[in-house]
């Protein structure tokens, strides 16, 4: 598996309101968390970051992973968002999560409006989740860990919304372009700085190709 990540805070912005993690399990298993701050609400920084930094220590890197330990681990983020207290009281982020085994068996978290793709016989379709209008610090409910399956070629992206609604940019044109070449830790680069002409948000994107 070949995979990149890339984000950067919007133009006269001090402060990035997304954040991304990508892991590597014990067992070959690939980890990819983007979380995206509501940027409507308070300290969007400190919801995305928390959210990482609580699935990043909820992993065992040593124990079998599931359906059940993804469930966990989200549901701890949430609790430490729903925690956020002072001046960033009410503070809230979406989180797109993908979790991808060797044998390209995945499970797929999408809480909030980050756009999930998966590209397969050169098409780039969305990934649907069932939970693309709540956000971690809504204090949701059930958690939809969805499963899918990636095939050689196949490839992945999670992005925000700042990818998604560029002005300028067509995203399923440049992402499928992008997934059918080797080498997305070097082209995922050249590809966003295409992106920053014209950027108005924050913008993450994580991609993997299998």
């Amino acid at each position: 598996m070949q995979y990149a990540a890339f984000t950067k805070n919007a133009p006269g912005k001090p402060r990035n309101g997304e954040c991304f993690l990508i892991k590597k399990h014990v067992s070959g298993t690939v980890i990819l968390v983007m979380a995206a701050g509501s940027e409507t609400d308070p300290c969007d920084w400190k919801a995305s970051e928390i959210a990482v930094k609580t699935i990043a220590e909820c992993i065992d890197y040593e124990a079998v992973l599931s359906k059940s330990a993804i469930t966990g681990w989200v549901k701890k983020a949430t609790g430490a968002v729903n925690e956020i207290y002072g001046i960033c009281a009410g503070a809230k982020t979406g989180l797109a999560m993908a979790v991808i085994a060797e044998n390209g068996k995945g499970w797929l978290v999408n809480i909030g409006p980050a756009t999930t793709l998966i590209w397969q016989q050169d098409q780039l379709e969305e990934i649907k989740t069932g939970q693309s209008v709540e956000l971690l610090g809504d204090k949701s409910g059930a958690i939809n860990v969805v499963p899918f399956q990636l095939q050689k070629d196949n490839g992945l992206v999670l992005m925000s919304e700042g990818i998604e609604k560029h002005p300028l940019r067509n995203f399923v044109t440049d992402f499928s372009y992008l997934l059918s070449k080797p080498d997305p830790d070097k082209n995922l680069p050249l590809l966003m700085t295409q992106y920053l002409t014209g950027q108005e948000r924050d913008m993450t994107a994580i991609v993997l190709i299998f």
